[in-house]
């Protein structure tokens, strides 16, 4: 069966150039070159190129192999989404964005949502008191 090849007179689709321009930031991002992503997932040299220039869609497994060699799942490696929910919107940034801090911050972090989730009442006691205040901080000068 014939494999079908990238057409150089397509232009790729915006979410392929998102996509591309998503693992080729996220690699800088972690110092990992394209020659080294290549080696570590398995994926060819000239694949990888094709994906990060949005000439070709990465396939789900190869997406998957990219986030297993980076050390990170595959979400930031895709396009950011927009939900309509401003507290579920700031919490896919949050998530997005962990995965760049330094590793003892990501250990802190660890801790502090084990903690919530483990304590029971503890998030219902917070909410409560976030909406008695006004859900604001009083600031201290």
């Amino acid at each position: 069966m014939a494999r079908l090849k990238s057409n150089p007179c397509q232009r790729p689709s915006r979410f392929n150039l998102a996509v591309g321009r998503q693992i080729r930031d996220v690699s800088t991002c972690l110092r990992v070159s394209s020659r080294q992503l290549s080696l570590r997932s398995g994926i060819r040299l000239d694949h990888l190129e094709l994906y990060q220039s949005g000439l070709r869609p990465p396939t789900c497994r190869a997406l998957q192999r990219i986030g297993q060699a980076l050390g990170i799942p595959v979400d930031p490696l895709l396009p950011q989404i927009e939900l309509s929910d401003p507290v579920n919107q700031d919490l896919y940034l949050a998530y997005r964005g962990v995965w760049f801090l330094p590793a003892e911050t990501k250990r802190v972090l660890t801790r502090i949502v084990e903690y919530f989730v483990q304590t029971p009442g503890l998030t219902a006691s917070l909410v409560q008191a976030s909406t008695t205040s006004g859900g604001h901080h009083a600031h201290r000068a």
